[in-house]
Order: C-alpha cells, then structure tokens, then sequence
C-alpha cells in the first residue's frame, strides 16, 4: 500500500485539502448557515470537518521538510503519518461534542489538538532520528 504513496500524491491531496480549509475559513460559512435553513442542523458538523481539514497544512509543512531528503526518510515518515491521521480521524468522529456538567467543555476541539500536537512531535522526531541515521550515522 505505501508503494502507490509518492510525494507527488501527497503533495497533491495536501495542496487540494489546504485549498479546501483556506476556502472555509475565506467564505465563512458561519452568515450562510444562519442566513438559510439547510446548514444550521449541520453547523457543529461543519466546524468539526473544517478541524479536521488542518491536518492537509500539517502534512504539507512535514512534506516540504523531507521532500529535499532521502527517500527512505519519507518512506518512514509516511508509514507512521498514514495509520495517524487515519485513525485520528476517527477518534475525532468519535469524540462527544462536550462534557457533561455544569462547566460544559468542547471536549472534540481539545482532542482534535492534542492529537495535532503529538502528530507534530512524533514527525518531528521520526524526520529527525532517520535523518541523522541516513546522513551521520553511515556504515
């Protein structure tokens, strides 16, 4: 399955997805969902999918730090960054929307960063253990 993974499809699908996100954050989808009645049951959906399109910007910066390294750097990156986002993904469909109690917190919006936050630092740390396996460390 990684095989068919180039950077060349990555850098596609994170370019149109960040298109995607900078659209929504342009257009403001906030004035059309109160203006009409078609978005407004799928306003809290909207926001949640526009979180979720945040990791095409994160992938894009990763993307454009190894695109100029080795091959078996990306290859490494792209296995452990597919099952994340795959699986982020789910974990923030599956997330309740807020907690219960009288303080009610956005549970979904703190869980979709989190998991943000680790995905950045375990890249970070991925590109950096195998860039200096390939180039420091030759044998």
């Amino acid at each position: 399955m990684y095989r068919i993974i180039s950077k060349k499809n990555v850098l596609i699908w994170s370019a149109v997805f960040t298109l995607l996100l900078v659209a929504f954050l342009t257009l403001g989808y906030d004035n059309v969902c109160y203006a009409s009645k078609w978005c407004y049951p799928y306003y809290g959906l909207l926001f949640y999918l526009e979180m979720d399109f945040f990791w095409a910007p994160i992938i894009l910066v990763f993307l454009g730090i190894v695109w100029f390294l080795d091959n078996r750097i990306f290859s490494s990156w792209i296995r452990v960054s597919v099952p994340w986002v795959t699986v982020s993904l789910i974990i923030s469909v599956l997330t309740p929307d807020a907690g219960a109690g009288f303080i009610s917190t956005p549970i979904k919006f703190y869980v979709i960063l989190g998991l943000y936050a680790l995905y950045i630092l375990i890249s970070f740390f991925i590109i950096l253990i195998q860039s200096i396996r390939i180039y420091w460390l030759k044998k």
